[in-house]
């Protein structure tokens, strides 16, 4: 019996339809990633609580993504891209717009509003295992600066459990905010590219999320398709390496409570 999706689900499945044919046409090479990767292993399609899609581009691939973008008045076809390295937003990847869809999401930037899909760069890591653990830790510590310059102070409070911490994050926001928070991501984007990918072993999605040492090869991301919904989407062929690393046992689905949305949805069609 065939699922149903989710509104969201089916503009976000036709979105990346129209996507596919434009990324063979800049010859940019993708593969999806954490939940979209799990669903295309173990689902052939969405999880049934996902409500977005991610994917990753090696960095060369993503590259040229924002060539053809600076190329086109900031598009790739009809689509909207956005991220740090275009200078219109404060992200350090990218999101793929389609603004005919109003979603009820709205963004730290007030960006998020608009169908979307988020695409991160695999970026080049050091060949050293105890050089790679320095770079993790600097890495991790420069993103919180990044975090807290694009996020506004009510989104601050949203996302800090621990309101005791609220105090010194509004003393850097307000601190960044007054030394310009592109500089801190500018820093950033250069310390994520600071190796060179084509002399570098290992790689990894430096720009955003959590980062493990699962000592991913550029020959893991190479890509094939596998089945998705009804049509195909690329994964990386050492998906398995990946997921393990970053999720444990992802064949067999978290309990209920542990099955994370972000309750995006369609509000409408805009004219």
């Amino acid at each position: 019996m065939k699922k149903e999706l989710k509104p969201i689900q089916k503009e976000l499945l036709r979105l990346i339809k129209e996507l596919k044919p434009l990324f063979d046409k800049y010859d940019i090479d993708y593969f999806a990633c954490g939940g979209t990767m799990i669903g295309a292993v173990r689902e052939k399609g969405f999880i049934p609580w996902d409500d977005d899609i991610d994917i990753f581009m090696a960095r060369p691939d993503y590259d040229r993504l924002l060539e053809v973008a600076r190329n086109n008045n900031g598009k790739i076809g009809k689509f909207d891209v956005a991220c740090g390295e275009l200078e219109n937003s404060l992200l350090p990847f990218c999101k793929i717009f389609d603004k005919r869809y109003k979603l009820n999401a709205k963004g730290v930037e007030g960006d998020e509003d608009y169908l979307f899909i988020d695409v991160f760069p695999f970026d080049a890591i050091p060949d050293n295992e105890e050089e790679r653990k320095n770079y993790y830790k600097l890495l991790q510590k420069k993103r919180k600066a990044v975090e807290i310059s694009r996020l506004t102070f009510s989104g601050l409070n949203d996302v800090t459990k621990n309101k005791v911490a609220l105090i010194p994050k509004y003393i850097i926001k307000v601190f960044i905010n007054i030394t310009n928070p592109k500089r801190y991501l500018r820093n950033y984007l250069s310390l994520c590219k600071k190796y060179d990918y084509n002399s570098s072993k290992y790689v990894w999605g430096n720009t955003w999320g959590n980062i493990f040492d699962a000592k991913i090869t550029k020959d893991d991301i190479k890509t094939k398709e596998l089945p998705f919904e009804d049509t195909t989407i690329k994964v990386m062929v050492g998906y398995d390496k990946y997921l393990t690393a970053v999720f444990g046992d992802y064949m067999h689905p978290p309990k209920k409570s542990e099955q994370e949305s972000h309750s995006i949805n369609i509000v409408k069609e805009k004219k």
